[in-house]
């Protein structure tokens, strides 16, 4: 396979959309059966407000939550974001070793939180 077949498989999902939040944030699931191998997530988040915290983390579910509930992915949990500045970090996660759907979730806490933050999945899709 050539630099450019590789490229041309190459996928980006959001998790979480980029937007300003004040509380906890859970992002709609999606179906990752199409990817194959490591996937990187990344999360890009500017600095929470003063005393607050942001904790984001990577759940797996088969069935989209309608029987099987989300879980945690052991392992998928980004660096807590504070006040001390923002934080951009990527983490490596086997897709073939998921279940069928995968999830973000941003937890806020603190007094009055605020953060700009996006989770996004860029991977490689089986078929395209």
């Amino acid at each position: 396979m050539s630099l450019q077949q590789i490229w041309d498989n190459v996928s980006l999902e959001s998790l979480i959309p980029s937007g300003q939040y004040g509380a906890t944030e859970t992002g709609a699931g999606v179906d990752v059966r199409e990817y194959t191998g490591f996937a990187e997530i990344i999360i890009d988040a500017g600095a929470v407000s003063t005393g607050d915290t942001l904790d984001v983390k990577i759940q797996e579910s088969a069935d989209d939550g309608a029987t099987d509930a989300y879980t945690d992915v052991a392992g998928a949990a980004f660096t807590q974001a504070t006040d001390a500045g923002a934080l951009i970090e990527g983490i490596g996660v086997d897709m073939d070793a998921r279940e069928r759907y995968i999830r973000a979730v941003g937890t806020l806490t603190g007094g009055t939180p605020q953060v700009a933050f996006s989770v996004h999945l860029v991977g490689l899709k089986k078929y395209r």
